[in-house]
């Protein structure tokens, strides 16, 4: 069982994780604060060891999108698309992890999950998104990812 957050972060390289630290969000969803403090919550909340290793990336696409809009608040639009290329980057960091699909398809779809459970989704999109392989997991992960730190 993978357990300290600390040294699974720390395999990123030093710089990405100094972003994290610095890389704001909208308080009203994430009263934590910056990034880092948001995936440390994801990942000790989680038990399963590959959703853990999905919540260190799952919002890494936040350096890049995150920035301030018309109305002063914070956002990162597209952010969970860019997981992907970062697991793609450091996945070979973490050799414990045992399926790569699943960690992929759940920092993927993490934002849509919750836009599932607050009954956001037509119909169709709704009925296609439970049709996505791991749709349990990546609903498991949402739960933890919450809106607000408080899950």
């Amino acid at each position: 069982m993978i357990r300290n957050f600390e040294e699974m972060i720390e395999r990123f390289p030093a710089d990405l994780v100094r972003s994290l630290k610095k890389t704001e969000q909208n308080p009203e969803w994430h009263p934590e604060g910056n990034v880092y403090n948001h995936i440390k919550i994801v990942f000790d909340k989680l038990k399963d060891n590959d959703l853990k290793i999905a919540a260190l990336f799952h919002d890494l696409g936040k350096i890049d999108t995150a920035k301030k809009n018309k109305e002063g608040k914070w956002t990162a639009p597209g952010h969970d698309k860019f997981a992907v290329d970062y697991i793609q980057e450091y996945k070979q960091l973490f050799p414990e992890a045992k399926n790569w699909d699943k960690i992929r398809t759940v920092c993927a779809n993490h934002m849509i999950a919750h836009y599932y459970n607050d009954g956001e989704l037509k119909k169709t999109k709704a009925e296609a998104f439970e049709k996505t392989p791991y749709f349990e997991d990546i609903l498991t992960f949402a739960a933890a990812d919450g809106y607000n730190g408080k899950g």
